[in-house]
């Protein structure tokens, strides 16, 4: 049985700071393991090499379910490489439960929790072709039975193209520490925090390894080409290797269809089924 009053604090956590929030919170998806093995939730800067697409997730563990929508889009508009990222995650299945005469936690009702986030991201080339920058501009916002919040953050990241198809980056998270504002009028900061990144791609295999300092964690993240039309994809925390998460998917390009597990601390084992189609080509 789970209890808002303590899942309600731990959701905000994980519901913003790159690292820790529901943007982030993508990095973990194998899904959005990103041409270098690195997202633009880890790295603005991978902006250069990732794809852009409408994507669909129904996640299901035992009695809750969360439904993930996310619509990607370049804007050709405009003369450096622009993406816009639109999220919306909303958890159904959840106890609100209140504590008896004999201290006793009792299930009243269920509820949904929803959550609605946006990220800009600009990048291109700085000063020489070897060396790539991105900002992200990021918005956030959530409701949970009568409370919401809302926040806005900003990153920059860097990233180096080495030798051998080697990437090293290094990204500057909520610079100047994020403020979240609830609708009580209470404040939450995310601390300003850094990602590192070393990464190698090649036609077959992409392989990335990130360090968040707000978390503490470091993510291996890999997917390659088993065939043209097969896929595979996972994202391993080695501090933690029980809330890895793996997928593979069947590439019909433009359309990919995927299945992935994974682990959580407050969802335990979940499985889920993604839809992906991919907008590069078209916009």
């Amino acid at each position: 049985m789970l209890n808002w009053r303590i899942v309600f604090p731990l959701y905000c956590f994980l519901a913003f700071s790159l690292g820790a929030n529901m943007l982030n919170d993508q990095s973990k998806n194998p899904s959005l393991v990103g041409t270098l093995g690195i997202s633009r939730y880890d790295n603005p800067a991978a902006l250069i090499w990732e794809s852009f697409s409408v994507d669909y997730t129904l996640l299901n563990n035992n009695d809750l379910t969360w439904q993930r929508s996310q619509l990607s889009l370049i804007l050709p508009i405009l003369p450096i490489r622009t993406a816009l990222s639109v999220h919306f995650d909303m958890l159904s299945g959840l106890n609100n439960t209140s504590i008896d005469s004999n201290g006793v936690f009792q299930s009243t009702s269920t509820f949904t929790h929803s959550k609605l986030g946006g990220m800009l991201t600009v990048g291109d080339n700085l000063l020489f072709p070897e060396l790539f920058y991105g900002i992200n501009a990021k918005f956030y916002q959530q409701k949970i039975l009568d409370e919401s919040c809302a926040g806005t953050g900003y990153d920059l990241g860097f990233i180096y193209k080495l030798p051998f198809g080697l990437y090293s980056g290094f990204a500057l998270n909520d610079i100047g520490n994020t403020k979240i504002t609830w609708s009580t009028g209470q404040e939450d900061i995310i601390p300003a925090n850094y990602d590192i990144n070393l990464a190698f791609s090649s036609n077959n295999l992409n392989f990335g390894l990130n360090y968040n300092s707000l978390t503490d964690k470091t993510i291996i993240k890999t997917d390659c080409k088993l065939y043209h039309f097969l896929e595979a994809s996972a994202a391993v925390p080695l501090n933690n290797i029980m809330e890895s998460a793996v997928s593979v998917y069947l590439n019909l390009s433009p359309l990919k269809i995927g299945l992935q597990a994974d682990y959580n601390e407050i969802r335990g084992l979940n499985s889920a089924v993604n839809i992906s189609f991919s907008l590069d080509g078209i916009l």
